[in-house]
């Protein structure tokens, strides 16, 4: 038996993928849904760089930016040219 939101939505169970990892080249596995999470502030630059790479290379179905007060200026252009080059118009919600 499935376990049902509030509103009877029922949750999708994502697996948790939070490196750049050689096995996601592979088109079989790069085609699994998959979530990438990046914490700015907490997050060494070189793992940041890593995770970002991810996501531009692997294309998740979700990922997940955190920003923080204690991002750099250059962690959060990092985050911007990223999602600018992903998202290079506005969606219609937002014209």
């Amino acid at each position: 038996m499935e376990t049902k939101g509030r509103q009877g939505n029922i949750p999708k169970v994502l697996q948790v993928v939070r490196d750049y990892r050689l096995g996601y080249l592979i088109r079989l596995f790069r085609d699994l849904d998959c979530h990438i999470f990046v914490a700015l502030s907490r997050d060494s630059d070189e793992s940041i760089d890593s995770r970002l790479k991810a996501i531009r290379k692997l294309k998740p179905f979700m990922f997940c930016i955190n920003d923080g007060v204690e991002a750099t200026y250059v962690q959060r252009n990092k985050m911007v040219r990223l999602l600018e080059d992903i998202y290079p118009k506005p969606a219609a919600v937002e014209l």
